[in-house]
């Protein structure tokens, strides 16, 4: 494999990463609003501690992609 190829599979690596945080951002505004609806409707307590516990690994996963583009 050339350095071009090399070169063109990571632009393509970064291009799917990219796609993938708008991803996460996505599913991120779906999480938001499903927990605010479980809050609610009064969602039995566990369920919605555990609901949020994800939410929050998936905002420090964002954050910390974001710190990387910084």
């Amino acid at each position: 494999m050339g350095m071009a190829s090399h070169v063109e599979e990571f632009q393509c690596c970064v291009a799917e990463y990219r796609r993938s945080l708008e991803k996460l951002r996505q599913l991120e505004d779906r999480m938001t609003v499903a927990v605010e609806m479980m809050a609610s409707e009064r969602a039995p307590r566990e369920r919605l501690l555990a609901a949020q516990d994800i939410l929050s690994t998936v905002r420090h996963t964002l954050r910390s992609a974001q710190m990387l583009h910084v």
